[in-house]
C-alpha cells in the first residue's frame, strides 16, 4: 500500500508494505525500470532526489542520513529527524548489483555525496560502524540484500550477514548506525519514503517492488 502525505508543493509516498512481499529476482534479472545497472567502474553517478528513497527506522521513526551533508568518505552514517524536502543527505539510491541465491543484492548510495554504505574496516564485528565510502563493486562490505520481516525490510551485509541497525536501539538523533546480528529487533526494520512528481502524482518505487 502506499500512502500519499503532501506538504505544500511536494508530495511524498510513505511505502508502508510492499504489495504481496518479496519475490526472488529472476536468475537473469536485469536492473528493474528506473534503476542503474551495475556498470564496470567502481564510481557511481550522482543518484536524483526523485529515484531515491528516505530510509525511516521503526523503532526511532527517524532517518537513516550522512550528517552536515558530508561528501567525506569514512564519514559516518547517523539517524536524523526526518525532513521530506528534498534535504538529499537523507536520501538514499538502490543500486541492484547482482544476484545471489535467491536474493538480489544492492549498493545503497547516499543521494548527496554518491558514496556508499560501507561496514567499516569490512568488519564482521557486532557494533562495526558504518561509514559512507566510495562504491565498490567487489567489495563486499558495501553490498547488501533485503529480507521482509512483519511488513518491514531488513538490510543484511553480504560481507557480515550482520543487519544494518541503529546502535543501542536508541531513539535519539545522532545515534549511529551499525551492524548487529539480525534478530528482528525494531531498530533493526526499515521503510521507505519517496518523492511524488506532484504534476502527476507519479512515485518512485523501490527496485524489488513486484519482483
Amino acid at each position: 500500500m502506499v500512502k500519499l502525505l503532501r506538504t505544500g508543493a511536494l508530495a511524498v509516498a510513505l511505502m508502508l508494505s510492499i504489495a504481496g512481499g518479496l519475490a526472488a529476482a529472476p536468475a537473469n534479472a536485469a536492473a528493474p525500470a528506473g534503476v542503474a545497472a551495475a556498470a564496470g567502474s567502481a564510481a557511481a553517478a550522482k543518484p536524483q532526489p526523485l529515484d531515491s528513497f528516505y530510509m525511516v527506522n521503526q523503532r526511532s521513526s527517524r532517518c537513516a542520513e550522512v550528517p552536515g551533508y558530508s561528501t567525506r568518505a569514512g564519514a559516518h552514517v547517523d539517524q536524523f529527524t526526518c525532513v521530506y524536502d528534498y534535504h538529499t543527505n537523507q536520501m538514499w539510491f538502490f543500486k541492484y548489483i547482482k544476484r545471489m541465491s535467491k536474493h538480489a543484492v544492492y549498493q545503497i548510495i547516499n543521494t548527496h555525496s554518491a558514496l556508499c554504505m560501507n561496514v567499516n574496516g569490512a568488519s564482521k564485528s557486532n557494533g562495526a560502524a558504518v561509514v559512507q565510502w566510495p562504491c565498490s563493486r567487489s567489495a563486499a562490505n558495501n553490498l547488501w540484500y533485503i529480507d521482509e520481516v512483519s511488513g518491514y525490510h531488513v538490510w543484511r551485509n553480504q560481507r557480515s550477514g550482520k543487519c544494518l541497525n541503529v546502535a543501542g536501539a536508541s531513539k535519539k538523533n545522532r545515534a549511529w548506525l551499525v551492524q548487529y546480528n539480525c534478530g528482528n529487533y525494531k531498530n533493526e526494520h526499515w521503510k521507505y519514503v519517496s518523492l511524488c512528481r506532484s504534476s502527476t502524482g507519479t512515485c518512485t518505487r523501490p527496485p524489488w517492488y513486484g519482483w
